[in-house]
């Protein structure tokens, strides 16, 4: 029972990262609007807007944006210190195993500190919304969800 639970919640966190991250993330491609956070505020507007969020809605809306924006910041800084590492491996005499674990695992291990930090402003948000609110984020997600075509062996 405690192992379909937790399945539950991880299945409900990652739905909600991937409600909330995913918009994000998906244009990363846009260059100076990302870096700007010009492209994260209209993502953070446009669910606001589709939700009809009031004003403390849209503040823990804000906490989850800003800390997947300084998730998404703080992967690229460690992805391109592990391709640094790759890089000088693929001309190295012999290849340090132990170096691209360790630069990967400690990556690992600070995405892992994240989850509680993240799990706690999506229940936040999800706390402050209205039944409504909720039903259309649940329907968002299953859409979603087929898109991917996740899902469509396991129902």
């Amino acid at each position: 029972m405690f192992k379909k639970i937790g399945l539950v919640l991880l299945g409900f966190v990652l739905g909600a990262s991937a409600f909330f991250g995913v918009a994000i993330a998906k244009m990363s491609h846009f260059g100076d609007h990302w870096e700007s956070g010009k492209f994260s505020q209209k993502i953070e507007q446009k669910i606001a807007d589709k939700l009809t969020l009031n004003d403390t809605q849209k503040a823990a809306l804000t906490k989850i944006v800003d800390h997947v924006e300084a998730q998404r910041s703080g992967m690229n800084e460690s992805f391109t210190d592990t391709k640094i590492l790759l890089k000088s491996q693929a001309s190295a005499e012999k290849f340090d195993r132990d170096a691209v674990i360790n630069s990967v695992t400690a990556r690992l291990d600070d995405m892992k500190q994240e989850v509680p930090v993240m799990v706690n402003y999506t229940a936040d948000f999800m706390d402050s919304l209205t039944a409504e609110q909720r039903t259309q984020i649940a329907e968002i997600l299953e859409k979603r969800h087929g898109k991917r075509g996740w899902g469509k062996h396991h129902k």
